[in-house]
Parts: structure tokens; C-alpha cells; sequence
């Protein structure tokens, strides 16, 4: 009889061991269904995600190459006015050499250079006097 009731507890015991045992199976395969559907969630953001810098890739690309056409049109167009201020200087040197016979010498006149204290000098040598101040 002793005997028996040993083991009718033994067998309570196991049977609570194995019920703990059970429920902890059970959670831990929660745990693991929640995070494989985790998993999917993050693999179609990381897909979503690299989709977005392709094409963030090949914006800066597109931007990139519009710079640098916009570069090189300012660079032509840049050359382009210097080109109209030249034929504009030079006009204005035929109208004063016709207008006032003025004799035109090509080492006096030249839209390059201005008159700096007295002086005929190169544009590039003039001080601007409002930034120095």
C-alpha cells in the first residue's frame, strides 16, 4: 500500500512535470511562430527597403547628370556673354572712331583693361576698394 501511494505521487509529480513541460513547449512554439512571421515581416521591409535605395540610386544619378549639364551649359552661356561684351565693346570703339575720328589702336583700346589712378591698367589689377573696406 506504501508503495503504491509512492507511486500515485510519483506519477502526480511526473504528471505536473509533464504538464509544466507542455505549457513551456507551447510557448516556446509561440515564440517561435511570432518570430518566423517576424521574420517574413522584416524580409519584405529589407526587399521594400532595397527597392527604395535603387531607386533613390538612380535618382542621384539622374540629379548628378542634370548638374552637370547644368555646369556645362552655365560654362557655355558664360562664354556667351563674354563674347557679346566683346562685340559690345567693340562696337562702341567703331561708333566713337567714326563719330569722332578717333584713331583706333589696338594697344590702347581693349575692353580688358580700365583706367586706375591715372593709369591704363589691366582689370584684373584693379583693387575693389568696397570689399577691401
Amino acid at each position: 500500500m506504501g508503495e503504491v501511494l509512492e507511486l500515485k505521487k510519483m506519477v502526480e509529480t511526473l504528471r505536473a512535470e509533464n504538464d509544466f513541460l507542455h505549457e513551456r513547449c507551447s510557448a516556446v512554439q509561440e515564440k517561435e511562430k511570432a518570430t518566423a512571421l517576424r521574420i517574413d515581416v522584416l524580409s519584405v521591409e529589407v526587399v521594400d527597403l532595397g527597392k527604395q535605395m535603387t531607386t533613390l540610386t538612380l535618382d542621384l544619378e539622374e540629379e548628378q547628370s542634370v548638374r552637370i549639364r547644368a555646369e556645362k551649359d552655365l560654362h557655355e552661356l558664360w562664354g556667351f556673354v563674354i563674347k557679346q561684351h566683346d562685340f559690345g565693346f567693340d562696337q562702341a570703339v567703331r561708333q566713337a572712331t567714326f563719330f569722332y575720328q578717333v584713331l583706333v589702336d589696338e594697344e590702347k583700346f581693349n575692353n580688358r583693361k580700365n583706367f586706375y589712378k591715372g593709369e591704363l591698367t589691366s582689370v584684373m589689377d584693379i583693387r575693389d576698394e568696397d570689399k577691401e573696406a
